[in-house]
This record gives structure tokens, sequence and C-alpha cells, in this order.
């Protein structure tokens, strides 16, 4: 089984084009993903052309857990398809199990620097988040999980998504807090939390802990939540910078109803042949 190994802005994955039915990567992600025995990753991608749109993923957490939507491997994505010559457009097409998603991919000298998604129009309703919620929708709304009262937005961009403002996260334990936060009660299906601070200049810094997968260096659909919430709050104007431990995305948010744009790079780490003996 040949696969690439790929990162967007530190989130890595095992890029693998199968069939969208196989049924062996949720079991397979477990011992692949293990950074000790295995090639190691935050998930493993499973990609191939699609019938209607261009090209179709799905995504399967380190724990062997299935996430509908994953911005940053939708830029590896994007990435490797032009690259490797599987789909010679600037502008890709791929089915997710969170819906179709439009790439827009920057390219010079054949190589793709940087990737525009347009990640869908942002759920706010707690139905389909989902969470059991008094209120139709939780916009900072407190709530306490790990020992910590935080406000909380709630935010679907094909994941869910809690969005929890701080002054200070570089001190934050997130392998301490995270599981609490990830199983709080209120989240049938689990959820992702991003912890945010405001920065000076109005760019927004975040750390994130992904259901799944634990703390990972970047989530592009986490960075998508963030930019929902510190809009509807009022902290950033249709536009924010927003710094994740190995880089920048920027995000664009015109407002209800409307979908986000997120735009960032992706690398292509290496290539490898899976051998029998390694599973």
């Amino acid at each position: 089984m040949r696969f690439a190994k790929m990162h967007g802005l530190g989130n890595d994955f095992i890029m693998i084009q199968g069939e969208w039915d196989d049924p062996r990567y949720g079991a397979l992600a477990v011992p692949l993903c293990d950074r000790f025995t295995g090639i190691g990753a935050d998930g493993i991608i499973v990609y191939g052309l699609g019938r209607e749109a261009d090209l179709y993923m799905r995504i399967y957490n380190s724990d062997g857990s299935e996430a509908k939507m994953c911005g940053n491997a939708t830029r590896c994505l994007g990435k490797l398809a032009y690259e490797s010559g599987l789909v010679k457009k600037e502008i890709i097409t791929v089915d997710t199990q969170g819906g179709r998603k439009a790439l827009e991919l920057r390219v010079e000298d054949g190589v793709v620097y940087s990737v525009r998604v347009n990640m869908g129009v942002p759920i706010l309703e707690c139905a389909r988040i989902p969470a059991l919620c008094d209120a139709p929708r939780f916009v900072d709304m407190p709530y306490t999980a790990s020992g910590m009262e935080v406000r909380g937005t709630l935010v679907n961009m094909g994941n869910p998504h809690s969005v929890v403002f701080l002054e200070d996260i570089a001190a934050l334990d997130l392998g301490a807090i995270g599981p609490g936060f990830e199983r709080h009660p209120m989240f049938p299906d689990r959820i992702n939390t991003e912890f945010v601070q405001v920065e000076p200049d109005g760019s927004l810094t975040m750390r994130v802990y992904e259901r799944g997968a634990g703390e990972t260096m970047a989530c592009g659909t986490g960075a998508c939540a963030v930019m929902v919430a510190a809009r509807l709050l009022q902290k950033v104007g249709n536009t924010a910078r927003i710094h994740l431990t190995k880089g920048d995305l920027l995000l664009s948010w015109a407002g209800e109803g409307e979908p986000v744009y997120m735009e960032g790079p992706a690398a292509w780490v290496y290539d490898g042949i899976l051998r029998e003996e390694s599973r």
C-alpha cells in the first residue's frame, strides 16, 4: 500500500488512495498513526477520483474514529492531487462526509504554495452541533469542564467545535484538561475545543484539543470556528489572521448565511510503501 505523508501547519496525515467504502482504514488508523511503532500522524486520509466532484476524501482520526471534515487535510489533498497529476486544475471540488468543498490552488512553477478553501456555511444551532442546550444557540455562554469555568461558543464547521476565549493560553496543560472538554456531557458526539487569545494587533492565537486525536498543532475547521466565534463576539471584522504552532491561517467570513473561507499552506513530507509486517 503506497502512501504520502503530508501536513498542514504541523497537523499531519497519512494520505492513501483507496475506495470510499473500504472498511479497513478505521482499524488501520490506530497502528499506522502511532508515532513510535507506526508512520505517525494525526489521522489517515483516504482519497480518490470522484464521480460528481473531482475528488473524494474520508478522514480517520488517530484513535480510529471518523471525522466528517478537516480543513488542513483538504489543503493537503489539493496539493497532492495537483502536483501528482491526479487532477491538474487550479479549482478542485472535493466530496467529504461534511459536504462538498471547493479548493482554489495558488500555483507557481508547478508547485502549490497555498490553498484557499470554501469551508461552507457555519452551523450555530445547538441541535445541529450537536449539543444539549436549553437555548437554540450557545454563544458566549458559561459552562464548566475539567474544573474550569469558561464561556464557550459552539460552531459546527463539518465538525463540532467549542471556542473558548482566555487571557493566556500558553500555560494550559491541554493533555490534562482536554479530555474533560472533549467528553463533556453536553456533547453527545464529543467535541473539539479551541482555546483562543486575542493579540494586541487584533490577530488571534489558538490551541486545539481535537476529539479522537488530542492536542494537534493545527485544525482547519477549528480555525474556521474561531473566526465565526470571534466575529459574532465582535473581536474581529470580516477577516482575521490566526496563529497556530507552525504558522498562520487567513480566515474570512462575511456574516450569517455566508461561507467561511480559509487559506494556508500544505507540505508534502515524503512518499512511502506500507508493508504487511508494518501492520
